[in-house]
């Protein structure tokens, strides 16, 4: 893999340092403020208990600067989707391709391709988190190559429109992962890529994803009687790698 300009690892380095600036929090507070943020968020995920995709996208809304302060310290930890970024990265940039990046967050995906001189399109609800992801673009110098895309837009407009796009556990916080998929299979252009993964685990740590149930067998034929109906290679993708599909 190519050499980065700005590794993902470097991009995430100062997440706490702009979350303070963003919540006028100064480092003692902002560290009182993200020891107790998770556990406030799923307290009040589990009194809420959505049960449609409407009452989860209200909810998801309202939790704002908790869902900053748990994804900042989240993407700061996980080293395994730091090498998956890079390698995300460098794959668009051999390729040549704008990126669509669905349920952008925080804006850290985004940030990797745009930091990298890589154009991307960033679908998430506007709210907290899509304000401090376009803050940080504009401190990284490319908010010029983010393009930013409301929910419902994703579902309109003419499909087969971008070479990559990017997933990064996004589908187990959805109602209907497999509709999603299927949208991901039309907005790929011949020879396009998808690079996905979900952790579908419904846990009081995780209250907002759904379980490792039949949709997760659906989407990614994870058993043997279930390879036959994978929804991703039924939809003509073919796997690459367990996380990479692409469109013949």
């Amino acid at each position: 893999m190519s050499r980065l300009t700005h590794p993902y690892a470097s991009l995430v380095a100062g997440l706490r340092a702009d979350a303070g600036v963003f919540l006028g929090l100064d480092p003692e507070a902002l560290a009182a403020r993200m020891a107790t943020a998770r556990d406030e968020r799923n307290r009040r995920w589990i009194e809420a208990d959505p049960q449609t995709e409407e009452d989860r996208n209200r909810l998801y809304a309202s939790l704002g600067e908790l869902d900053l302060l748990k994804y900042a310290e989240w993407h700061l930890a996980d080293t395994d989707k730091h090498a998956l970024h890079d390698e995300a990265v460098a794959l668009a940039l051999r390729l040549g391709t704008e990126v669509l990046d669905c349920g952008g967050g925080i804006g850290d995906t985004t940030l990797a391709f745009a930091a990298n001189g890589v154009p991307v399109t960033y679908v998430d609800f506007p709210g907290s988190c899509s304000d401090f992801a376009r803050m940080r673009w504009e401190r990284f110098g490319c908010a010029d190559r983010v393009r930013a895309l409301a929910p419902d837009a994703f579902w309109t407009g003419k499909g087969a429109r971008f070479g990559m796009i990017a997933s990064f556990d996004v589908l187990e916080h959805l109602e209907n992962p497999v509709r999603h998929a299927r949208r991901y299979a039309e907005l790929l252009r011949p020879g396009g890529r998808l690079l996905v993964t979900t952790c579908f685990r419904h846990s009081r740590r995780n209250p907002d994803h759904l379980p490792e149930n039949d949709a997760y067998h659906r989407l990614f034929g994870g058993e043997r009687r279930t390879a036959r109906r994978c929804v991703l290679t039924n939809l003509g993708l073919r796997r690459r790698r367990w996380y990479h599909y692409e469109r013949p």
